[in-house]
């Protein structure tokens, strides 16, 4: 009986520990629209995920997302809701097609950033969670584990093939929104977009 106290406890333990983490990166998750102009002239509109980042060799904030989610869109056209109610527009975006990253700098300083993690020390079987707003429903948080490391020559498609080179592979439920949202380690760091 001792025995099941104990696993009982680790086990609560390990969700509050999980909960805390997620609740200290939340803030810096958002919701991004951006609507931009297809091939016939009629607009079309993305949705997606990102997360609010520092660095510390250039000033500002900015929000890491996929290239897709704000591709053609000018900067007055993407909406980048915040945890806390507010919506930023970008002033400038940078983007990366080989590996559907792009980078959105941002006026404001007064937000909630996340901290970057390193993705080489993650091993096959580590827990991590993947945040977003998937389907429109900002706030998600959803866990798995790294299935794989170092999928190589992996093909998105889309008109361009897209082509990375050293993909993560998580068994965390990815729905439709999450594109651009972090990865998460346990330690509340960004290893992975």
């Amino acid at each position: 009986a001792a025995a099941r106290v104990d696993g009982g406890d680790w086990l609560r333990e390990a969700g509050r520990h999980l909960s805390r983490v997620a609740a200290e990166v939340n803030p810096a998750v958002v919701h991004i629209e951006s609507d931009h102009e297809g091939r016939g002239g009629e607009v079309i509109e993305e949705t997606g995920s990102g997360i609010v980042m520092q660095s510390p060799v250039a000033q500002g904030l900015f929000v890491v997302t996929n290239r897709h989610v704000v591709v053609g869109a000018p900067p007055a056209s993407i909406n980048i809701h915040l945890a806390d109610g507010r919506i930023l527009h970008p002033y400038r975006v940078l983007d990366d097609m080989s590996t559907d990253i792009a980078v959105m700098q941002l006026r404001e300083t007064d937000v909630r950033t996340a901290r970057w993690g390193d993705s080489d020390n993650l091993d096959i079987g580590h827990v991590v969670l993947a945040m977003g707003s998937p389907f429109g429903l900002s706030q998600s948080v959803t866990m798995g584990i790294i299935s794989a490391k170092g999928r190589r020559s992996l093909s998105l498609g889309g008109p361009r093939e897209v082509i990375n080179q050293d993909f993560l592979q998580t068994d965390a439920a990815i729905n439709p929104g999450n594109s651009g949202g972090p990865l998460i380690d346990l330690g509340g760091l960004v290893v992975g977009i």
